[in-house]
């Protein structure tokens, strides 16, 4: 049985799949499956894939005979995978040849972690590299940075199958988009994430992804994950303060005015709750403060920018001493 199961879903993803297959297919560790899925393609995918499938036994070829969507395909990867660990990697990305190497080297020297991604880097369309983007989050930091956006690219993930086979945690088919945030937030009740500060994997920036063509959509889930997850997790805190909190996050044009003092005191009372509840030590702490001001300092140049020059202010001055208006 193959360790890890590698899931890879592909929609009229002729232009790169190839190239992100073989950045697998030629890991330094090799004991895995690729599960290359087809979506309901109509150009050359399928027979590109059954080619990958032919030449490599560790290929598995799946087809959908229509179009589901990436996040009903993955649950359709997860639950055909055979391996102890999923990794992800997007059709039109790559990942470094030792990613694979890396990511189980953390898994067996910290078996508490249940999901390991890393840093990035950012390639055109042609494959240059644009930018590197280096952070390692720990577990507490990790944890906090998940309630509202996901910590590491999808790309660069890998998890342990475990609590999809006993658990039923599988990606929520609710969330067309930003599915990953979701489904990293309910991993996070079985164990703890890392984000490595080395990049492991290449992401592509192109007119036709999915983070460009429907970004209000992502807003949207997004939205919904960060709303849903702090509301379960932060009970005491008032239910409408932290939906203008979720909507200053992902609809700042909507939060003005005494909506933005509510938002601003969810986000003081979430945070000062979960240094609380995780026995933070005072680093992480600093991060959490330091987390929330940048949110709050993104909510002001958003106002900045729609002439909102009273509550830019506002904003700005929460941000930069982090305390309610």
């Amino acid at each position: 049985m193959p360790r890890i199961s590698v899931i890879m879903s592909a929609y009229n993803a002729e232009q790169y799949l190839e190239e992100a297959a073989h950045s697998i297919l030629n890991q330094t560790y090799g004991d895995f499956e690729l599960l290359l899925i087809d979506d309901g393609s109509t150009d050359n995918t399928p027979a590109i894939i059954d080619a990958l499938a032919t030449a490599d036994a560790r290929v598995v070829s799946i087809r959908n005979e229509k179009n589901v969507g990436l996040t009903a395909s993955l649950n359709i990867g997860l639950r055909r995978a055979k391996g102890e660990f999923a990794a992800r990697l997007d059709a039109d990305d790559k990942a470094f040849p030792n990613r694979f190497e890396r990511q189980i080297q953390e898994f067996e020297s910290s078996p508490e972690l249940v999901l390991i991604g890393s840093s990035e880097v950012a390639c055109d369309e042609q494959g240059q590299e644009i930018g590197a983007r280096r952070r390692r989050l720990e577990a507490k930091e990790f944890r906090w940075v998940s309630y509202f956006t996901s910590p590491i690219p999808h790309s660069s993930a890998m998890f342990r199958l475990q609590p999809a086979r006993e658990h039923g945690v599988f990606y929520d088919e609710e969330a067309r988009y930003s599915q990953d945030k979701g489904h990293w937030q309910r991993l996070l009740d079985f164990g703890h994430g890392l984000r490595l500060e080395e990049p492991l994997v290449y992401m592509r920036q192109h007119s036709e992804q999915i983070t460009v063509k429907r970004r209000p959509g992502q807003a949207h889930a997004g939205r919904l994950a960060t709303l849903n997850r702090l509301t379960a997790d932060f009970p005491e805190v008032k239910g409408e303060n932290v939906a203008f909190l979720a909507d200053m996050i992902f609809d700042p044009e909507s939060v003005q005015g005494p909506k933005i003092k509510a938002a601003v005191s969810a986000l003081k009372s979430v945070s000062d709750a979960y240094v609380d509840q995780s026995s933070a030590e005072k680093h992480v702490a600093a991060f959490v403060r330091r987390h929330c001001s940048k949110l709050l300092f993104t909510f002001a140049v958003s106002c900045l920018k729609r002439g909102r020059l009273f509550d830019f202010s506002r904003a700005l001055f929460a941000a930069r001493h982090f305390v309610p208006i």
